[in-house]
């Protein structure tokens, strides 16, 4: 779902977005918690907007792809605002936005947000943590190291063997 406002959590020392959601009257369909992620030029509020109760709808958002690895959205808002995927937020996530690289947010506490802007977009969540990257470069320079003992010893000890 796409959000008009957002807030961000600056630093730890300020209240997180979970207390806001079980202490303030905070209305998660209108405003977002920013808790980590580049802030410099977001348009941001000072405090949440109230509950406004029925009326008050998020800008629904489709999944058009779901994967262990990927999410594809096709958001739609008029004004723009903050497309929140309500599913775990890790910082292996990247996202674009037709295509565009942009920042990834965590946002109210566990969830994903991303920035887009006025119409019709498609965004894309891709899971390319960099543990991932470095084991497979770790397992691989291990396979070579043992192929390399297992063929190259050998010849090593036949050829001293001979002289």
């Amino acid at each position: 779902f796409i959000v008009p406002d957002a807030m961000a959590r600056r630093d730890r020392r300020e209240r997180s977005a979970l207390d806001w959601l079980a202490t303030e009257p905070f209305d998660a369909r209108r405003t977002v918690v920013i808790e980590d992620g580049p802030l410099e030029g977001l348009r941001l509020t000072g405090i949440p907007t109230s509950d406004l109760g029925e009326e008050a709808r998020p800008v629904p958002a489709e999944v058009q792809d779901l994967g262990p690895n990927r999410v594809r959205v096709q958001a739609r808002s008029e004004h723009g605002g903050y497309l929140v995927l309500t599913d775990m937020y890790h910082r292996g996530w990247r996202v674009t936005v037709d295509g565009e690289t942009k920042p990834m947010y965590l946002a109210d506490f566990i969830f994903r947000a991303v920035v887009i802007p006025p119409g019709e977009h498609v965004v894309d969540f891709i899971f390319d943590p960099l543990s991932i990257r470095l084991g497979a470069a770790m397992s691989a320079s291990a396979i070579v190291f043992v192929l390399l003992v297992a063929f190259g010893l050998p010849l090593i000890v036949r050829k001293k063997t001979k002289q």
